[in-house]
């Protein structure tokens, strides 16, 4: 009797989380796309807008993301080439490096991210046509440092080893204080020789949004199928819900997998054995979240983390 109180009871709480969880998306779904909307359009704009001077040194310490980031901006100066800091990147090109370069302008020292360079042409002197000398003008995006380095990989400035562009950092490391709180992403005019290859800020960014966009358009059904999903693993297999994997992601960073559990709980011997089809680990429950693919929802989120695409 006891038993069947405690399980009813659990059951009501179910219900009620279900309900407020679903009450919370209401609101989510008014508001979030409004939000996103809004921010697509303003980088857009931002992105495609005539180039315009950076701001005035005085501005520095209030410029953030809302008001600034992606800003078309235009700055002339002379590249400090010996000072250059190469910075590990993944991009549609393969792997390689990111050019972040000096450039000593009127307003101060401010890093250039001149584009992207194959791992095979990361020494200045297999692209020396490229190492531009006397005053510039530099077109690009203006960006917010990224401090830290990546998930489990720190940047490390004694050893010289890069893995974001962390303006303070860099700047440092190569002696250039004044340097702006920010970079400028070069744009894709053409550098003498072919490298550094710049204007992939661009790509990227719209594929970002993209994914963001595609997110919230199908939340009305992921979620609450997830939701449901989630509830089902739970009342049929118990805690925990989630089945986490270890994956390498868009940016060749290691990160956390989620997705809905689907098998009973394993047995150390069993756990690296591979699924198969009619595997008898999986539940009645699990099948059908992976018939439907539901099991993969969970995923999203790694998604809106910018760890998938």
């Amino acid at each position: 009797m006891n038993g069947a109180r405690g399980k009813r009871r659990f059951l009501l709480a179910l219900c009620a989380l279900a309900a407020l969880l679903f009450g919370a998306l209401g609101v989510w779904q008014v508001e979030l796309p409004c939000q996103t909307l809004d921010l697509i359009e303003r980088v857009d704009a931002r992105v495609h807008a005539p180039s315009g001077p950076i701001p005035p040194r005085s501005s520095w310490p209030r410029i953030n993301a809302k008001s600034d980031e992606y800003r078309h901006v235009l700055v002339r100066g002379r590249f400090l080439h010996d000072r250059e800091t190469l910075v590990d990147a993944l991009t549609e090109r393969g792997a390689g490096f990111w050019v972040i370069t000096p450039l000593r302008a009127a307003e101060g020292p401010i890093l250039i991210n001149r584009g992207f360079v194959p791992r095979g042409r990361a020494s200045p002197s297999s692209r020396e046509a490229g190492q531009v000398a006397g005053e510039v003008t530099v077109t690009g995006l203006l960006r917010l440092t990224e401090p830290g380095g990546r998930f489990l990989r720190p940047n490390d400035p004694a050893g010289n080893r890069w893995y974001s562009r962390d303006v303070a950092a860099i700047a440092r490391a190569r002696g250039l204080p004044g340097a702006a709180p920010f970079f400028i992403d070069a744009d894709a005019s053409a550098n003498p020789g072919g490298l550094p290859v710049g204007g992939l800020t661009s790509y990227r960014l719209r594929k970002r949004l993209l994914d963001v966009a595609l997110v919230i358009m199908t939340s009305p059904v992921t979620v609450p199928l997830t939701i449901l999903g989630a509830l089902l693993v739970r009342i049929t297999m118990g805690a925990p819900v989630l089945f986490v994997q270890s994956r390498t992601g868009v940016s060749g960073q290691p990160f956390r997998m989620y997705k809905l559990r689907t098998m009973r709980p394993l047995a150390p011997s069993e756990a690296l054995q591979a699924t198969s089809a009619g595997d008898v680990r999986i539940t009645r429950v699990g099948a059908w979240l992976r018939r439907f693919r539901i099991d993969e929802l969970p995923q999203l989120l790694n998604v809106l983390k910018a760890d998938m695409s």
